[in-house]
């Protein structure tokens, strides 16, 4: 399977929806890594990556409802 490209608005809604869930675990893993102690400082790079990347993602499907509902 080809990966997508890097502009999420050519993705196709599984796409999409695949990539939320994909930052949403992640999120998820790293706030259970700092819950249990380890510290942020060595996880920030990643918690802000995928939380703007959640963010495109969610803006993105969130459009192309808005441009379906018509």
């Amino acid at each position: 399977m080809k990966a997508p490209s890097s502009d999420i608005s050519t993705w196709t809604i599984g796409q999409l929806v695949n990539e939320l869930d994909l930052c949403e675990t992640s999120i998820e893993a790293i706030n259970d890594l700092r819950a249990s102690g380890s510290p942020l400082r060595r996880y920030r790079g990643a918690l802000d990556f995928f939380t703007n990347r959640r963010e495109a993602v969610r803006a993105e499907l969130s459009r192309r409802e808005l441009e379906r509902a018509g």
